[in-house]
């Protein structure tokens, strides 16, 4: 291995403007702000410059430690009902100059990385009914109330571009069902299915073509060459041992994994992403084994997960090939690593 590897977890970031809004929140529902931010030592001046971006793991913290110091575990989802427009910038104000919400979604889904690139948002559109989905992309489990904050944002912002009050045919999380449900059956006004494959609001096609009071072509335009822009220098910032880690974070429990998938993921040849990485003192065999050994160490420390559960989770073909690379790494089995662990 290389001698400055890299945590997998450290390209995935959380800018500012999707931070902002909860310490916002926090005032609104009077909880003390201050106290949440001392948890994991920030500042609230850091969260107000739109250019700061921190590690989601210290993001996903902060909500952890709002959700602590509250006392609500529905916190997620009260603070959805807050949401104003323009709270989430350019992407925000994109969306609103937008003639449909069909072109508001896609454009949301375009340039999410603008200010995260730990989840993907998906729209799938079917005879009669569409599904926004969003993927989990990090090398580990996020909170619940994540999930359940960035749908409900998601209606709230649908309803905020059309005016309408629209509800949704059903709500899907995968994290599972919680003992009180009251307040998400009435935040999203449909039925919810819970330990569900993915998190997803599925709606009514015909709100695709729903027209917006807002829309504004020309600033359309303006904004989407500023958000290119965006979206160009982050690209620059990132190295391609960054992008590739992110896209064997996403792929690995698919098996994906090969070097031709991955160059199509970023579009380039499988040459020139061979060449770039070796250009950086890497290759796709080591980013894929020090993402394996980490991911290895953390499924592992987690008891629900079975031998079998972890393999599949790292893209091994079967558990026994999963051992024998364990045993390479470690000098030992997975079950005496566990066993070490929990002694």
């Amino acid at each position: 291995m290389v001698a400055h590897e890299v945590s997998a977890e450290s390209s995935f970031y959380v800018t500012a403007p999707l931070i902002w809004p909860l310490i916002l929140g926090l005032r609104a529902l009077q909880v003390d702000d201050t106290a949440v931010l001392a948890r994991v030592g920030l500042g609230a001046e850091a969260l107000k410059n739109p250019d700061t971006r921190l590690p989601t793991r210290q993001a996903l913290s902060l909500l952890q430690a709002a959700i602590e110091v509250s006392g609500d575990e529905n916190l997620g989802l009260k603070l959805s009902q807050l949401y104003e427009a323009g709270v989430f910038t350019v992407l925000d104000y994109l969306a609103h100059s937008s003639a449909t919400l069909r072109e508001a979604i896609d454009r949301m889904c375009r340039y999410e990385r603008i200010h995260q690139n730990g989840w993907r948002t998906t729209l799938r559109v079917e005879a009669t009914k569409a599904t926004l989905g969003q993927d989990v992309l990090l090398p580990f489990v996020p909170p619940p109330q994540v999930a359940e904050n960035s749908l409900a944002n998601l209606l709230m912002i649908g309803r905020n571009l059309t005016g309408r009050p629209l509800t949704p045919i059903e709500v899907w999380f995968k994290h599972a069902k919680p003992r009180d449900t009251r307040e998400h059956e009435r935040v999203f006004g449909c039925p919810i299915r819970f330990s569900a494959e993915t998190d997803a609001l599925i709606f009514d096609r015909g709100w695709l073509d729903l027209p917006l009071s807002n829309a504004n072509p020309a600033l359309a335009e303006t904004l989407e060459r500023h958000a290119r822009d965006l979206l160009d220098k982050l690209a620059r910032g990132d190295s391609l041992s960054d992008r590739v880690r992110r896209q064997l974070s996403a792929l690995l429990p698919d098996g994906s994994i090969g070097l031709d998938r991955i160059a199509r993921e970023l579009d380039m040849s499988a040459r020139t992403l061979q060449r770039r990485l070796n250009d950086e003192g890497t290759s796709l065999k080591e980013l894929l084994e020090q993402l394996r050994i980490e991911l290895s160490l953390r499924y592992l420390a987690e008891p629900t997960l079975g031998i079998e559960d972890v393999a599949l989770l790292l893209g091994f073909s079967d558990s026994r090939a999963f051992r024998r690379a364990f045993k390479r790494w470690k000098s030992m089995s997975p079950t005496q690593h566990r066993r070490r662990a929990a002694s």
